[in-house]
């Protein structure tokens, strides 16, 4: 189904994207400043196996497909993908929004510089994205929403 091949195809540019760059990690000891880690990508949704306990993922993006739809038989359907991002970041500073806005403009350099993926997915404006502007300290989360173009799916029969 191309609506979960986009997906597996955003996952994998994402993939490339933060290879090698570390984010700060969840630690239940607040006072620890343990070695930075690169983040958790998932599909969907985050697993349910932390009984509610988000920071345990941290930090993580999750690609979820929103919806989709097919205006005209002759033109590229579009899909509407959501990154959902989540930091933790127990400085003091209270400056881990910087982390989220870092992800999305890493994330829109890089989409409206390649356009297309996978070959045959073109990202649309508009690009949209937010920031949290709840104190939720010291998580903090970010959206993108983006839409894209996927291939016609032409009839079989040369009479249609």
């Amino acid at each position: 189904m191309i609506p979960l091949d986009l997906q597996s195809v955003i996952v994998s540019e994402l993939q490339t994207l933060f290879d090698g760059i570390f984010f700060p990690k969840y630690s239940q000891d607040t006072d620890d400043l343990s070695v930075p880690v690169p983040l958790n990508l998932y599909t969907q949704a985050l697993p349910t196996e932390s009984g509610g306990n988000l920071e345990v993922y941290m930090p993580y993006i999750v690609v979820q497909i929103q919806n989709g739809k097919q205006e005209e038989e002759m033109e590229p359907g579009e899909v509407t993908v959501m990154l959902n991002i989540g930091i933790y970041d127990n400085d003091p500073a209270n400056q881990g929004h910087a982390h989220v806005l870092n992800i999305i403009e890493t994330i829109y350099q890089d989409l409206f510089q390649k356009r297309t993926l996978g070959g045959k997915y073109f990202i649309k404006t508009p690009f949209e994205w937010a920031v949290n502007d709840d104190d939720l300290w010291p998580m903090f989360l970010g959206s993108i929403q983006t839409r894209w173009n996927v291939p016609i799916i032409l009839p079989t029969d040369p009479n249609l």
